[in-house]
């Protein structure tokens, strides 16, 4: 990450991002999972950097990976602790490092390659989208704003890294790639499903069926509430690169 003017964090608002409880919620969700997968990505990527030759320009590419993925932890890990002022860690972000931690162990490198590049493939995606909407997403956090804004323009390059490394590896087919993106979209729901709820819970102090069903009528009238499922799947087809997408 490039040597940037650091501003100091606070525990923002319940509500710092655009007056909204949910959207503010939604956007900690991810902050607390954030440093977990990207311990996830750079331990996968340094391991794959040993363990097989690669050309000159990918293994620059590996590494400013890396020192980048090392910045967006650090920033976010400094978000969280602001945000455990106010609540403890959530149990969802226990339970899947313990996941990505079983991963490790069980799975092959080349298939957790194909798991950091799906992931890293989602991210981009979600980067693209969170741009585009961050004029009408104002933050009385500017902690926030500069490290949500920062995160997202870095991770458009980083989806053709890791995607390159796994191709090095010999990449997958179709079904492999459909299987991948099922499973994680399932461990994705689950995550928010238990997170979010609880996150509104702790803010409001209300009981969680009733941030349950907050959560159900924000669905039902926010508009522009949708998920880029067009672009997501794009990663299944056999002819896909992020430079398509994302250059």
């Amino acid at each position: 990450m490039k040597p940037v003017h650091v501003i100091p964090c606070e525990t923002p608002p319940p509500d710092w991002c655009n007056h909204d409880l949910v959207m503010s919620s939604l956007l900690e969700a991810v902050s607390l999972i954030t440093p977990v997968l990207e311990g996830f990505f750079m331990r996968t990527v340094g391991e794959a950097m040993r363990h097989r030759p690669l050309k000159a320009a990918l293994r620059r590419e590996c590494q400013r990976f890396i020192a980048e993925e090392g910045g967006h932890s650090r920033w976010h890990k400094q978000f969280n602790d602001a945000l455990c002022e106010r609540y403890p860690p959530p149990a969802g972000v226990r339970r899947m490092r313990q996941l990505l931690a079983a991963v490790h162990r069980h799975a092959s490198l080349r298939q957790r390659l194909l798991l950091a590049a799906a992931l890293e493939h989602t991210a981009a995606v979600l980067s693209q989208v969170y741009i585009r909407q961050t004029d009408r997403l104002p933050m009385a956090s500017a902690y926030a704003r500069q490290m949500f804004a920062l995160h997202a323009r870095e991770e458009l390059g980083h989806c053709s890294v890791v995607f390159d490394l796994w191709q090095a590896y010999g990449g997958a087919g179709c079904c492999s790639r459909w299987l991948v993106m099922a499973g994680m979209t399932g461990v994705a729901t689950a995550y928010v499903s238990m997170t979010l709820p609880w996150i509104i819970t702790q803010k409001q102090g209300c009981g969680a069926w009733q941030s349950c069903r907050q959560l159900v009528v924000y669905a039902l009238t926010k508009q522009s509430l949708h998920m880029p499922w067009r672009a997501l799947l794009a990663f299944t087809s056999p002819r896909f690169h992020p430079d398509h997408m994302f250059s």
